[in-house]
């Protein structure tokens, strides 16, 4: 029986997404990551084994890339893995601290982000984002995305509601209009899970960004990434993790609460795990979430 092919897209216009942890080291310590990254962890994904499922999934369908870390320029098979992203036609996205890494950016020709979005993590004004990552790492980011942005055909630098934007949004909007990127990605904390946040802030998340939203109205395009609501559940995305474990995302009957959003871990070597994530990705797709 041949198997069902994805073509399916979000209310978005997205095809379902994988997100891949390429590694959980970082050359940043956060106190807040929500990896658990840092320059003292080694672990780092099979590249083989993900070759094997990308080949496999590719034979049903479109899927949009997500890679992360840890930092994910220093993944040894980095460029190797792009070469596989692009052959078989899937777009792609790199989420990056921007700290150190032009030499590992260099590596990337030019040609290869025509499918590909370059996201730079910063979150709030100088003072705020060297409090929160260390000393000169606001500097190392904005210095980045002023060198990538001739080399990249989509920037967007992403920024995570750690503190009320009133203390740092002007300032940052005035250096992220200057250079010229293409969207500015407002994030809310999960409210369970590794990042940390200080709750206690007076306002939603929403309204803060409606606060960034107003200040940056005609100047840059913004967009809202609401993860507080999730509980650490991106029922949308098979993750897939730098210990070469694969999360499921679904949503499967229950005879008590009807349907729900379970997640299910699996390893990626196991022989029947692209089966799992392909019956995984349709019982998603039969949700409202999905249309054709």
């Amino acid at each position: 029986m041949a198997m069902q092919r994805i073509d399916f897209r979000n209310a978005n216009g997205f095809p379902p997404t994988i997100c891949i942890q390429l590694t959980n080291w970082c050359n940043l310590s956060c106190s807040y990551c929500r990896s658990n990254s840092s320059p003292h962890n080694k672990q780092k994904l099979n590249f083989e084994a993900l070759r094997n499922l990308l080949f496999k999934l590719s034979e049903i369908g479109k899927w949009r890339v997500s890679l992360t870390g840890g930092e994910p320029f220093f993944y040894t098979d980095l460029k190797k893995l792009l070469n596989l992203i692009i052959e078989l036609g899937f777009p792609f996205s790199i989420t990056t601290n921007g700290y150190s890494t032009k030499n590992k950016f260099d590596t990337i020709r030019k040609s290869d982000w025509e499918a590909g979005t370059l996201c730079v993590s910063i979150d709030g004004s100088q003072e705020v984002h060297n409090l929160l990552r260390g000393k000169n790492s606001y500097e190392n980011a904005v210095e980045f995305i002023k060198f990538v942005r001739p080399k990249v055909n989509r920037l967007f630098v992403n920024t995570v509601l750690f503190r009320h934007p009133k203390h740092w949004a002007s300032e940052l909007l005035v250096t992220l209009s200057q250079i010229g990127i293409d969207n500015w990605t407002i994030i809310s904390p999960v409210k369970k899970g590794r990042w940390f946040t200080n709750l206690d802030i007076g306002e939603s998340f929403l309204s803060q960004y409606q606060f960034i939203q107003n200040i940056a109205m005609g100047s840059l395009s913004t967009s809202f990434l609401d993860f507080a609501k999730t509980d650490s559940m991106l029922t949308d995305i098979v993750f897939i993790d730098s210990d070469n474990t694969i999360r499921l995302p679904g949503y499967f009957n229950s005879s008590l609460k009807g349907i729900k959003p379970l997640s299910k871990v699996i390893n990626m070597e196991d022989e029947n795990a692209f089966d799992q994530v392909v019956n995984s990705v349709h019982e998603f797709i039969k949700s409202e979430n999905y249309m054709l």
